[in-house]
C-alpha cells in the first residue's frame, strides 16, 4: 500500500497529511507573473483533482484574475485528455500488460472490482494504463454539497462561459504518470493496492486530510510534505520544466491563467522557481474571502459549440468540443466526447447499410434496442416515439445502476441507422444541455456511397484534375493547429469501386490563415514517411516522381499488415496534395496505376476574388484574399503597437500579410536606409534573389524578394516608413509565382487614404524623453521607459542623464537603471562621484546598483574594477540578486581582477558570491601560469570554505541549484594548479567518498591522474562504480584519457558488450528508454556497425540506432559515445539492414561537424 499512497499523492497533488486552518496570510495558491518584458500580468493557480466542496473556497482574486487573462490553460487540454484516453481504451490490442504483472487469481480480483466499479468487463476494453484505471476504481462516497466536477474542470468550465482561448501546457506525452518509471514489481505492488480490502477506507480517509490542506492553501506546506512522500521525481521536474517553458511562449502573446496541480508550484524545481530564474517576477496574490467567486458560475449557453459534419453518413450534431472518433468495428462510425465540467458523456453513432436491402424502420430498431440492453444488462425505463427539427426519433432512456442514466434517440434513414447519446443523472439527460445537443442535430442526404462509370472532375479550389469511379464525397476535416482557432482544414474526396473492392481518396490542404510552410520540401516527404511509420503503417517503397512539374513522392504502403496502398503526395506552394489507391481484400499486393492516378493533374490557380480592405482608422486601404484575419499586439521595443492582417488566396493557398506598426513617440533615425537594413536582416542560410528602390506615394520603400533556404521557399516583401508608421507588405510565393498578376495586384493596392501625423522620425527626442520620465500620466512614463532601452543619446545628453538620475522614482522602478545604462556608452569619468554615491544612498533599488556596478568598469576600465570591488565590499548592500550579470564583469577584466584579487577574495565570505569568485579564479588560473603559480599561496584561504560547501553538499547555496557539484567542480579547477601532492589526495579523496554527482566524482579521478596519484579507489570499487549507469559515461572516458585502460573491465573495451554500453550511454540522454537491444551487425570497410532496437517509456514505437564502427579484436582507444554511435528518431522497420545502413550513411556525413 505503500507505493499505492504515493501515487495517490501525485495524483491528488502531492499534500500532507496534517489540518490548517484558513488562513488569508498563508493562502497562496494564486501567484501573479510579471516583468521580463510581459505586457500583462498573468497568473499561476495549484489545482486539486478532486470535487469536494472545500476545495472550490477560492480567494476573491482567483476568478476575478481568470476573468482578467485572455487565455486560460491547464496541463493538458481537456479535449486532447479526453482523446487520448479514448483511443487508448478502444485501441486494439491483444497484450494484457495487466496479466503480465499479476496471477491468474490476482488479475481475476482486479477484474471483478473495477467492474464493480465502471460497470465496464476489463477484459474487453484496451486498458493498459494503471493510472486511467485507478482514477476509474476511485471510491465514490459522495457527499451532499460535492460539485459537479473537479476544481480545475470547474475553472476550466469558467473559462469556457467567459469565452477564453484554451490551451493544454503539456502534451499526453509529458503527462505521463510516474508509471513510466516503474518497473514490474513496482507495478505489481501498486495493483495489489487497488484490490487490498482497505483501500476505500485508506483512500477516503487520506482524501478528507488532503482536501483540508489543500483548503489552508499553503503551498509551501504542500511542497515539504510532498518530499516527505517521496512523490516528487525526476518525472514531476521534468513535467514542470515543460509546463513552464509552455507557459512562457503563452504569456509572450496574451495575458494567461494557467491553473495546475498544486505539487507543481512549490520548490527549487517547482514552476515558480523555474519561472524565476527566467527573470520573472512571482509573487504571491494577497488573499481575501468574501465570496466573491460565488457571483460566478458555469453557463452552457454562452459556450460555443463544435459543429460536427459528416457529408458521407448525411448528418451534422453539435458536440461542446471536438469529439473522438473511434473505429469500434467495422461500418460503425462511432464519435465520443465527454465534458469535463459535468461528466456528461455524449456520442453518436452511425451504422451505414447502403448497399444492402432497406430494413423496416421499426423492426430495425426494436431489435437493435433489445440487442443493446442485453449486451449491456441496462434497464428500460422510457421508449418513446418524438419528431424533432423534422425527424421522426425513437427516444429511450436506460439505467445504469440508482443514479446514472443514459439517454439515445435512433433514427433510420436512407438505409443508415444513427443513435445520438447522452449520459449523466435523470436530471441532466433532460436539461437545456441535452436540449442543446439534440436540436442541432440536422440530417441531410449523404453523399451517394456507390455511383458507376468514373467521374472526372476538374476542382477549381484545389487546382487539379482527377477521375473517381464514381461521384466522389466532400468533406472538411479541421484538426487543431498550433493555434487552436486557426486549424487546418483539409478538404477530402472519397469514394469506393466495390467491384474492384478498391478505395480511393484525395485529399489537400493549407497552412492555416496567418502561417507559411515552415520546413523545406525533403523535411516534409520525410516527416509524412515517419507520420505513416508512427501510425503502423509500414512503407514498402518509395519513389520520386513529378507531375506537371511539380515534385513528389510515391508511397507503397501496408496498412495493419494486410491493406495495400498506394499514396502519392506532392507539395505546391503552401500547399499539400495526398493521392490515396486502397486494396480492400486482405493481403491483395497488386496496385494498378489506373485511371484515378493516371488522370491526376495540375491547373492553373483560378484568379482570385478581391476583396477591398480599409483600415479601422481610415488611413490606408488594400485588396486581400478574403477578409483578413487581424492579429493586434502591444511591443517593448521601438514599435508601439502592431496590427498583422493575414489574408490566404482559397485558390493556391498563398499567404499575404500586411504588418502595420507604430513606433515609439520617441523613435529617432538618422538615415533611411540604414533603417530599413536594421529591421529587415537576412536570416542565417537566406539569399537575396533581387532588391530596388520602389516609391509609396510620397514615401521611398524598398522591394525585396529573398529565398528562405531552410523554409525551402520566396518571400517577395515590401518595406517603407510612412512618417510614425512602419509598414511590412509581404506574400508567400513560388518560384512562377514572384511577379504573378495576383502578386502584383496585391502590392499595387495598397493606397494611403489620410495622413494621421505630423511624425518626423529624423529628428532627436532626448529632451522630450527624459523630461517624460517624470510625467504623471502613468502611460506616457510607460512608454518613455520602454524608450530607454533602444534610445541613442549622444555625448551632449550626459547631464541631462546625470541630473534624470537624481529624481526620485517608485522604489522599484527601473527608471535610473536603464539611465545608467545608457551612459556607458556616452560618459567618461566624470560621472563616476555621482554614481557611488547614489549607490551609497539607502533608498537606491537593487536594479540600480547592478546598473552602477556593470557601468563603472566599462566607464573607467583601468581603476573601475578598484572602485568595484569597494563598493561589493560594502557589507549593508550585499544582495543576492547580484548574479552572473554582475561578477559577468571580472572575465571582462582579467587584469584589473587580478591586480585586486585579495580584496575580491575578502568577497568570498558571502555565500552568495563565492560561486562567482571562486569560478573567474579557476578559470584564470587555467589560463594563465603566471597567475597560477601566484594564486597556490591563497589556496589555504579557500579551503575553509571547500570544506563548508562539501559539508553542506546536499544544501543549496542558491535556490536553483540542485546541490553544490557547479561550485565544488570550480574548487577542484583552483585546486589542481597546487604542487602538494599529499593535499591533493586528501582534497579529492573527500569528493570521491562523500560527493552523489557522478560528474564531478570524475572530475576529482581526472585531478588524480593529472597529479599523478592512484585512483583512490581500490580496483573491485572502480569496477563497480563503471557499472552503475549513472556513473559510466563519466567514469570511463577519465580513464581513458589518462591511458588507465588496464583499470577497466574488458566487457567495456571490445564489441559487442562495449558497442551496446556506449549505445545505451548515448541513446539515454534522449528521453526515458524502456528497451534496447541488439538486431545485428553491418560490416563495412571501417569495421562492423552494431544495429539496436530502442523504445521510449510507454510508447509502441521502436526505434533503431548504430554503434560502430568496431574491428573485431581490437579495444577501443576512448569512451566518446557521440563520435562512435548515432540515431535519428527511424521508426523500426522490417528491414532493419535498410534502416542500418541508411544511419551509417547518414552518420559518416554528419562526422565532419564533430571535429
Amino acid at each position: 500500500m505503500i507505493m499505492l499512497k504515493q501515487q495517490l499523492l501525485l495524483l491528488l497533488l502531492l499534500l500532507p497529511t496534517f489540518l490548517l486552518g484558513q488562513d488569508s496570510v498563508q493562502y497562496n495558491l494564486l501567484w501573479r507573473i510579471e516583468g521580463n518584458n510581459l505586457q500583462q500580468p498573468s497568473y499561476l493557480f495549484g489545482t486539486m483533482h478532486v470535487n469536494d466542496a472545500r476545495a472550490f473556497n477560492f480567494s476573491d482574486s482567483v476568478i476575478l484574475a481568470l476573468e482578467r487573462c485572455e487565455t486560460f490553460a491547464l496541463e493538458v487540454h481537456p479535449d486532447t485528455m479526453m482523446n487520448s484516453m479514448f483511443q487508448k481504451l478502444f485501441k486494439r490490442s491483444k497484450k494484457n500488460n495487466f496479466m503480465d504483472v499479476l496471477s491468474e487469481e490476482e488479475y481475476q480480483q482486479l477484474k471483478q472490482k473495477f467492474e464493480q466499479k465502471s460497470t465496464l468487463d476489463l477484459d474487453k476494453i484496451n486498458l493498459q494504463d494503471p493510472s486511467i484505471l485507478s482514477s476509474m476504481m476511485e471510491p465514490d462516497e459522495d457527499k451532499v454539497d460535492d460539485k459537479a466536477t473537479f476544481v480545475d474542470a470547474y475553472l476550466f468550465g469558467i473559462a469556457r462561459t467567459l469565452n477564453k482561448s484554451i490551451w493544454g501546457l503539456e502534451s499526453m506525452k509529458d503527462h505521463s504518470d510516474a508509471f513510466s518509471n516503474y518497473n514490474k514489481e513496482q507495478q505489481r505492488a501498486f495493483l495489489l493496492g487497488l484490490i487490498n480490502d482497505n483501500y476505500e477506507t485508506d483512500y477516503q480517509q487520506m482524501l478528507d486530510e488532503l482536501v483540508d490542506v489543500y483548503k489552508a492553501g499553503n503551498i509551501t506546506q504542500i511542497g515539504t510534505m510532498a518530499n516527505v512522500f517521496t512523490a516528487v521525481d525526476s518525472q514531476l521536474i521534468r513535467r514542470n520544466m515543460v509546463m513552464t517553458k509552455s507557459m512562457e511562449k503563452l504569456m509572450k502573446k496574451k495575458s494567461l491563467f494557467a491553473a495546475v496541480g498544486t505539487a507543481h508550484l512549490p520548490g527549487k524545481n517547482g514552476i515558480i522557481n523555474l519561472l524565476t530564474q527566467k527573470g520573472y517576477r512571482v509573487l504571491p496574490v494577497a488573499a481575501t474571502f468574501t465570496g466573491v467567486a460565488d457571483a460566478y458560475e458555469i453557463d452552457y449557453d454562452k459556450m460555443s459549440w463544435h459543429r460536427q459534419i459528416d457529408s458521407t453518413l448525411g448528418f451534422s450534431i453539435d458536440f461542446p468540443g471536438a469529439p473522438t472518433q473511434i473505429d469500434l468495428f467495422n461500418n460503425l462510425n462511432t464519435l465520443m466526447y465527454v465534458d469535463l465540467t459535468n461528466e456528461i458523456f455524449l456520442a453518436a453513432y452511425s451504422i451505414d447499410m447502403r448497399g444492402g436491402t432497406a430494413q423496416n424502420k421499426a423492426e430495425l430498431i426494436e431489435q437493435t434496442i433489445e440487442n443493446y440492453l442485453r449486451q449491456s444488462n441496462y434497464t428500460l425505463l422510457e421508449q418513446n416515439e418524438v419528431f424533432l427539427n423534422g425527424i421522426e426519433r425513437t427516444d429511450i432512456v436506460v439505467a445504469q445502476d440508482s443514479s446514472k442514466r443514459l439517454r439515445i434517440q435512433f433514427i433510420y434513414l436512407n438505409n443508415i441507422l444513427y443513435y445520438f447519446m447522452i449520459g449523466n443523472d435523470a436530471q441532466q439527460i433532460r436539461g437545456s444541455y441535452a436540449k442543446r445537443y439534440y436540436e442541432s442535430l440536422h440530417l441531410f442526404k449523404p453523399n451517394p456511397k456507390v455511383d458507376t462509370g468514373w467521374h472526372f472532375n476538374y476542382l477549381a479550389k484545389a487546382a487539379v484534375s482527377i477521375a473517381f469511379p464514381s461521384k466522389p464525397s466532400y468533406q472538411i476535416e479541421k484538426s487543431a493547429s498550433q493555434i487552436n482557432q486557426h486549424p487546418y482544414i483539409y478538404h477530402n474526396y472519397t469514394a469506393n469501386d466495390f467491384g474492384l473492392m478498391t478505395a480511393y481518396a484525395f485529399r489537400y490542404f493549407d497552412q492555416p490563415t496567418g502561417y507559411a510552410r515552415s520546413n523545406n520540401k525533403d523535411q516534409v516527404f520525410d516527416f509524412i514517411s515517419k507520420n505513416f511509420q508512427g501510425r503502423n503503417i509500414s512503407i514498402r517503397n518509395t519513389d520520386t516522381i513529378l507531375q506537371d512539374g511539380i515534385q513528389g513522392r510515391s508511397y507503397d504502403l501496408v496498412l495493419e499488415k494486410k491493406f495495400y496502398i498506394r499514396c502519392k503526395v506532392y507539395l505546391r506552394g503552401a500547399r499539400t496534395y495526398y493521392l490515396f489507391h486502397q486494396n480492400l481484400n486482405e493481403g491483395d499486393s497488386t496496385i494498378q496505376e489506373d485511371a484515378f492516378l493516371q488522370s491526376f493533374s495540375f491547373v492553373n490557380y483560378k484568379y482570385p476574388t478581391w476583396v477591398p480592405f480599409v483600415a479601422q482608422d481610415s488611413s490606408f486601404s488594400i485588396d486581400f484574399f478574403a477578409k483578413p484575419r487581424i492579429k493586434k499586439d502591444t511591443s517593448n521595443s521601438y514599435y508601439l503597437n502592431t496590427t498583422n492582417y493575414y489574408s490566404v488566396n482559397p485558390n493556391s493557398g498563398m499567404l499575404c500579410n500586411l504588418q502595420v506598426a507604430k513606433v515609439s513617440d520617441y523613435f529617432t533615425i538618422e538615415h533611411l536606409d540604414s533603417f530599413y537594413q536594421l529591421v529587415s536582416p537576412l536570416n542565417y542560410g537566406d539569399s537575396l534573389i533581387s532588391t530596388k528602390e520602389i516609391q509609396i506615394g510620397n514615401y521611398a520603400g524598398k522591394e525585396r524578394v529573398l529565398r528562405q533556404r531552410f523554409q525551402d521557399r520566396i518571400i517577395r516583401q515590401r518595406i517603407w516608413l510612412d512618417g510614425q508608421y512602419f509598414y511590412t507588405a509581404k506574400i508567400y510565393i513560388d518560384d512562377d509565382s514572384i511577379y504573378s498578376p495576383a502578386a502584383n495586384q496585391y502590392f499595387s493596392s495598397f493606397k494611403k487614404i489620410k495622413n494621421t501625423t505630423t511624425f518626423d522620425p529624423f529628428e532627436a527626442k532626448d529632451q522630450a524623453l527624459l523630461s517624460a520620465l517624470q510625467s504623471k500620466d502613468s502611460l506616457t512614463r510607460y512608454r518613455a521607459n520602454t524608450a530607454l532601452i533602444f534610445y541613442n543619446f549622444a555625448p551632449s545628453n550626459v547631464e541631462g542623464i546625470l541630473a534624470a538620475i537624481q529624481i526620485e522614482y517608485p522604489k522599484d522602478s527601473l527608471t535610473v537603471a536603464r539611465l545608467i545604462y545608457r551612459l556607458q556608452s556616452i560618459a567618461d569619468t566624470s560621472v563616476l562621484r555621482t554614481l557611488i554615491d547614489l549607490y551609497k544612498k539607502p533608498h537606491t533599488n537593487t536594479a540600480t546598483r547592478i546598473a552602477i556596478l556593470q557601468t563603472i568598469p566599462q566607464i573607467d576600465s583601468i581603476k573601475g574594477i578598484a572602485t568595484y570591488v569597494d563598493l561589493l565590499q560594502l557589507a549593508s548592500f550585499v544582495s543576492d540578486q547580484y548574479n552572473y550579470a554582475v561578477f559577468n564583469t571580472f572575465y571582462q577584466y582579467p587584469a584589473q581582477f587580478k591586480a585586486n584579487y585579495e580584496r575580491i577574495l575578502a568577497l568570498a565570505k558571502y555565500d552568495v558570491y563565492r560561486y562567482y569568485i571562486i569560478a573567474v579564479s579557476a578559470h584564470l588560473v587555467q589560463r594563465d601560469s603566471v597567475f597560477a603559480k601566484d594564486a597556490m599561496q591563497y589556496i589555504p584561504t579557500w579551503l575553509p570554505y571547500f570544506n563548508v560547501d562539501l559539508e553542506n553538499y546536499e544544501t543549496p547555496s542558491k535556490p536553483f541549484w540542485e546541490n553544490n557539484s557547479q561550485l565544488l567542480s570550480e574548487y577542484l579547477h583552483f585546486f589542481s594548479i597546487t604542487n602538494d601532492l599529499a593535499f591533493l589526495d586528501r582534497l579529492t579523496g573527500q569528493i570521491l567518498d562523500q560527493a552523489v554527482s557522478p560528474r564531478l566524482k570524475a572530475q576529482a579521478l581526472s585531478v588524480r591522474f593529472q597529479a599523478g596519484l592512484n585512483p583512490h579507489w581500490s580496483k573491485k570499487e572502480l569496477h563497480q562504480q563503471i557499472k552503475k549507469p549513472s556513473s559510466r559515461p563519466y567514469l570511463l572516458p577519465v580513464l581513458f584519457q589518462h591511458g588507465y585502460q588496464n583499470l577497466i573491465p574488458r566487457s567495456f573495451k571490445y564489441a559487442p558488450k562495449a558497442a551496446k554500453y556506449l549505445f545505451y550511454d548515448y541513446i539515454r540522454d534522449e528521453d526515458s528508454i524502456d528497451f534496447v537491444k541488439e538486431l545485428g551487425k553491418i560490416k563495412t570497410e571501417e569495421g562492423i556497425y552494431y544495429v539496436y532496437e530502442y523504445r521510449f517509456l510507454e510508447e509502441a514505437t521502436s526505434f533503431v540506432g548504430i554503434s560502430g564502427p568496431f574491428i573485431t579484436g581490437k579495444p577501443i582507444m576512448d569512451y566518446n559515445y557521440y563520435a562512435i554511435t548515432y540515431a535519428e528518431m527511424i521508426p523500426l522497420s522490417k528491414h532493419w539492414k535498410q534502416d542500418g545502413l541508411l544511419l551509417i550513411k547518414n552518420f559518416k556525413a554528419y562526422k565532419p561537424y564533430l571535429d
